[in-house]
This record gives structure tokens, sequence and C-alpha cells, in this order.
């Protein structure tokens, strides 16, 4: 199971530092402020700085008999996050970032922790609409937009 850990670790570190180099490519720092690879590098350096501490970590994380995916509904869980995220990068380009993340954020929350639909589609909506102004308002970065302008 270590080999396996180190194979995960190793290949996070390698997309890490490959986020890290493609955002010095995006400008880092200019004249008004951070630029559009200042975020990607941060969570660049983030990626390859955890793979290397849980690589580094001496031990076997895994029990006697312990699967790779936990039982029970856990797995599932991680399949409709991963495939909500993957629809909502895919929708970009077509529906803009603040409609697709007001569409997927419910979804998200419903899968992880299960709250109520209304809290869902609150949440979804305030969250989205408050992202959507600290980076346009508030850092001068424009978002995906979609055909309807937001």
């Amino acid at each position: 199971m270590r080999q396996l850990e180190l194979a995960v670790n190793a290949t996070w570190f390698v997309l890490g530092m490959a986020i890290c180099a493609m955002s010095f490519g995006l400008g880092i720092l200019g004249a008004s402020g951070p630029e559009s690879g200042f975020f990607p590098l941060i969570a660049g350096c983030a990626m390859a700085g955890g793979a290397t501490l849980l690589a580094l970590t001496p031990r076997d994380r895994t029990l006697d008999g312990e699967t790779f995916l936990p039982p029970g509904g856990s797995a599932r869980r991680v399949l409709v996050v991963l495939s909500v995220m993957v629809a909502m990068v895919a929708s970009l380009p077509w529906i803009g970032f603040t409609l697709a993340a007001i569409l997927g954020m419910p979804l998200l929350l419903r899968a992880i922790g299960n709250p109520g639909w209304l809290f869902s589609l609150a949440f979804g909506l305030v969250s989205t609409l408050a992202v959507s102004f600290v980076f346009d308002r508030l850092l001068g970065m424009t978002l995906p937009r979609g055909p309807l302008g937001f």
C-alpha cells in the first residue's frame, strides 16, 4: 500500500509543480496587484507541498484489512462530487461561472452533507454571488461569463 501512496503523492507533486510553472506565464504580480497566475501559483504550491509532506510521513496510514475506498455511501459521494466538479468546469465556456456555480453548489452540498434542498439552493446562490462580487468588484478579475452576461 505504501507504493500506491507514494505514486499518488508523486502524481500530485508533479501536477502541483506544473501548475506553478504555468502560472508564471499568466503573470503573478503586476502594477495593479495580483494577476491571473497568482492564485494558481498558491494552489500549485499547496498541492506540491501537501504531496511532499504526505510522502515524507514515515508510517503507513492504513490498517490491516482496510479497503482503499471507505465502505457505505462514501464511494458514491466521491463520485458525485467528482462528476459535478467536472460538469461545472466543462460547462464554463457555455453557461459561465455564475450559472455553473449556482447549479452545481447545491448538488455538491447535498452530496457532502445532505442538508435540505432549500438551504442548499440558498447557500449556493449566496456563496456564488459573494465569490462573483469578490472577484469581479473587489479584485477586478473577470470570471468566465455565459451567454446571459453573468
